[in-house]
């Protein structure tokens, strides 16, 4: 147990301050805290012009369908954030205009998927108050041979750590002013992890808008 603490820790400081996302350690099993269930579609990109763009511009999609089957009720604040081997890190719907949402809604025909505001909130237990929702992200960099995206607040296990030596960083009040924090600990918290490659056509040649799921894990960040 305190090798596995001591593992974790180090790895966790790399990872909470330092940001690359491949250092994220793995989550522990059997834990009892809630977790919901979800099911995920293939991420996809799709090409959008909108007003005042002079050409098309290339969104990244993944559908996805949330499911209580925890025995209570539970608050959900989705959280989807991806990361690139180019160093790239993009949060869904940031930079996202409404429109994109509205076109993929209309594409699926679908008047049941919600967007991030859509999906915030609580989720009553059973396959019958499931609740589907799309996260989008704007382009990154197709020269991008590795996509990774890590998915928040679909379960309820945490671990606070001790830092062996305080860290400084900066963070945001209330009136959105930046300020230095001393941090003495950490909490990780359990999270999905996928793991997205573009694949090859048969000469060999890599297809920038297609990515394949090659990885989907827990890991506590």
């Amino acid at each position: 147990m305190k090798y596995r603490l001591a593992a974790l820790l180090s790895v966790a400081v790399i990872a909470t301050f330092c940001i690359p996302a491949y250092t994220a350690p793995e989550a522990p099993e059997g834990t009892t805290e809630w977790e919901l269930s979800i099911d995920l579609q293939p991420l996809q990109s799709i090409q959008l012009t909108l007003p005042g763009d002079k050409a098309p511009q290339t969104y990244w999609f993944l559908r996805y369908t949330v499911t209580n089957e925890t025995g209570a009720d539970q608050s959900f604040t989705p959280e989807f954030a991806l990361y690139t081997d180019m160093g790239e890190v993009i949060t869904a719907g940031r930079s996202v205009s409404p429109a994109v949402f509205k076109k993929i809604k209309e594409s699926y025909n679908d008047p049941l998927l919600k967007d991030a505001t859509g999906m915030l909130g609580k989720i009553l237990q059973g396959e019958d108050n499931a609740k589907s929702g799309v996260a989008i992200f704007k382009n990154f960099d197709p020269k991008a041979g590795t996509v990774e995206i890590f998915v928040g607040g679909l379960s309820g296990h945490a671990e606070t750590i001790k830092l062996p030596v305080p860290v400084t960083v900066k963070e945001t009040d209330a009136k959105g002013k930046s300020k230095d924090v001393e941090k003495t600990e950490i909490t990780l918290v359990k999270t999905l992890h996928l793991k997205y490659r573009h694949p090859l056509d048969p000469t060999g040649k890599v297809r920038e808008n297609e990515l394949k799921l090659v990885k989907k894990d827990w890991v506590m960040r």
